[in-house]
């Protein structure tokens, strides 16, 4: 009785013996029990006691040991157990880089692709912030849950975990290929201008680099020490520009020799995190400390979908050596170039086939004798053709899935005349307000799309590459920047009737769709060029005894007090709407291969990210 009252109170009081120990102690116990009422009956009673209080603790040690989603955890209990992977970390320094940090802050995502911000307190970091890898996946336990911090969120939620010093961190050796690896919600840069000052959450954006700074050190105010700042310009797919200025230990951590020599044979596509919006000489930029992280050419499906939208014609990096060769960034929509349908209609497509354009039309009907859907291959974006029982894409990257996404063609026009526009998935679900996949349980045109008709847009539009073989111009539709409502009445549309009725009797248009087809192939299909590949390659060709750089361990603080007085004043993709917020995370698969990003090397496979609309369909 003594042993099994010694065994009892060590099962009550140890918090976590493994499975295998209870399993067998509570055979024990029951063996026991039987023994009991077959040979001692009238010792029974103090038995019995041992007996509740053992299958009480085992109860509270089954339900501790189940793991809770990130998205069930609240402050209505205290026992969860999670299992999410470290998406991204960093330590706030207060602005010096080489103190020692206040609180280490951490991006945690499950396998379902649902996020919470977690803290590490100053008192706690000696204790845990070797514990933790960036991109690694634990189980984490014994942890608060406490409503979200005011400012300078990783992304807009309601709670956040605390790490107390008994929280338990176990680090989980394997998991599935499909457990995400990213967290961001991607904003429109033309949306950027009115978030200025907004501090409540840091900012996520997507572009393709087209210039580079190198690494030039100021002082911030009275500051005697020199702090380390780069300056970077991307943009979009319509050419908005933005500047974007990374401070201190991300200034030193940003390779940009590397990003130049990469970027004068492909395409430098990035989505960069983490970022604060600021207002410098009337020029909104972003400013990137201790929180920015950058992703670029990564196996991430919206930096593939731009990737391939910009074609093969590469848009080479450019040196700037002095900040004030960006000039202001930010170009608003007033800067495009505004045009009538008859202007558009008069263009050069040979000339004009990178240029951007807005021109504000009405909707006068839906081309019907066009499919409004299409398969596309889920990893390269390309159209897919039926395969058998499945279907097999016309690109190279062999994948045989395939999922519906919109190819609404609509002959639109003004008081000028009337031309074809062409749009592709996220922006028409943004005018239709519903998905391919919805949609397509219906036989006719559905009336969403239908509804479209006699609308008013102004549209950001470049020439549709098909217009390089044919007489009459199509223009394909990158963005929706403003919504008028419904009109009173369409534009006429019968001259374009009439000269579409011409180009369908050519000879040669056949064959055009087929052509265009391999005009934006790359060499390596769907495995974009990376840094990573480049320093492979520096590395074998490098002599011995040549000196190496190593990554720099990332060693976050805020942009540094005072920073706005230098360069920047340095003061989360939606639904497919104007506003590009979102209010949910997606998880996306993503191509196993990872690039060398100077923050991991390990190899992601999937990533968690908020379609926007900046990205679009090829």
């Amino acid at each position: 009785m003594l042993v099994f009252a010694i065994v009892s109170f060590c099962l009550f009081v140890v918090p976590d013996l493994s499975l295998l120990v209870v399993v067998c102690y509570l055979s024990f116990v029951v063996a026991y029990v039987w023994f009991k009422i077959l040979f001692f009956l009238p010792r029974l009673v103090p038995s019995g006691f041992f007996v509740l209080l053992v299958s009480f603790r085992i109860e509270r040690l089954v339900l501790s040991m189940a793991l809770a989603g990130l998205r069930d955890i609240s402050p209505a209990a205290r026992n969860w157990r999670v299992r999410a992977r470290v998406a991204r970390a960093w330590d706030y320094c207060g602005g010096c880089d080489d103190s020692v940090p206040l609180h280490v802050d951490l991006v945690l995502v499950d396998e379902s692709g649902d996020a919470i911000y977690a803290e590490i307190p100053g008192k706690e970091v000696a204790k845990f912030r070797d514990c933790v890898k960036e991109g690694d996946v634990y189980i984490f336990s014994k942890f608060i849950v406490s409503n979200m911090k005011p400012a300078y969120r990783p992304f807009d939620a309601k709670y956040m975990i605390k790490i107390t010093p008994w929280s338990r961190i176990d680090h989980v050796a394997s998991v599935a290929d499909s457990f995400p690896w990213f967290v961001y919600r991607l904003v429109a840069l033309p949306d950027l201008g009115s978030r200025v000052g907004n501090q409540q959450c840091f900012t996520n954006v997507l572009g393709v680099v087209v210039f580079v700074s190198k690494v030039s050190h100021v002082r911030i105010n009275n500051s005697l020490a020199e702090t380390a700042r780069c300056t970077i310009v991307i943009k979009d797919l319509s050419g908005f520009e933005m500047k974007i200025v990374l401070w201190g230990n991300r200034a030193a951590e940003f390779d940009a020799d590397a990003v130049f020599d990469m970027g004068q044979e492909h395409h430098m596509v990035a989505v960069f995190v983490g970022l604060l919006i600021k207002s410098y000489r009337g020029a909104t930029c972003l400013s990137g400390g201790d929180a920015c992280r950058w992703y670029l050419n990564d196996s991430i499906p919206e930096i593939e979908d731009m990737y391939d939208r910009l074609g093969d014609e590469v848009t080479k990096v450019v040196w700037a050596d002095d900040d004030e060769e960006f000039g202001s960034s930010g170009r608003q929509l007033e800067d495009l170039e505004h045009k009538t349908v008859a202007e558009l209609r008069s263009v050069d497509p040979w000339e004009c086939e990178k240029a951007s354009f807005s021109c504000t039309v009405t909707v006068g009907r839906v081309i019907q004798d066009q499919q409004w859907w299409f398969m596309s291959c889920p990893k390269c974006h390309r159209a897919a053709n039926p395969y058998g029982s499945e279907f097999k894409c016309t690109g190279e990257c062999g994948s045989v899935n395939a999922i519906p996404k919109y190819r609404l063609c609509l002959v639109c026009g003004d008081l000028t005349g009337a031309a074809e526009f062409v749009l592709f998935g996220k922006v028409t679900q943004q005018i239709v307000g519903k998905s391919a996949m919805v949609l397509m349980r219906r036989d006719d045109l559905p009336r969403e799309i239908a509804a479209v008709v006699t609308h008013k847009y102004t549209f950001i539009v470049t020439v549709n590459q098909k217009s390089l073989m044919q007489r009459n111009l199509s223009f394909q539709v990158n963005s929706v920047e403003t919504l008028f409502g419904r009109q009173a009445c369409v534009p006429d549309m019968k001259g374009f009737d009439n000269e579409r009725s011409d180009d369908l009797c050519s000879p040669d248009s056949s064959a055009v769709q087929d052509r265009m087809s391999s005009l934006r192939a790359r060499a390596v299909h769907g495995r974009l060029p990376t840094l990573a590949k480049r320093k492979d390659k520096l590395a074998l060709a490098q002599p011995d005894g040549t000196d190496h750089v190593d990554d720099v361990r990332c060693s976050p603080s805020g942009v540094p007090d005072g920073a706005g007085d230098v360069a920047a004043e340095v003061v989360g993709a939606g639904s497919p709407g104007v506003s590009g917020v979102e209010d949910a995370h997606v998880a996306k698969d993503a191509i196993t291969e990872k690039p060398l990003s100077k923050r991991r090397g390990s190899n992601p496979a999937v990533a968690t990210a908020v379609d926007s609309d900046v990205s679009g369909d090829a």
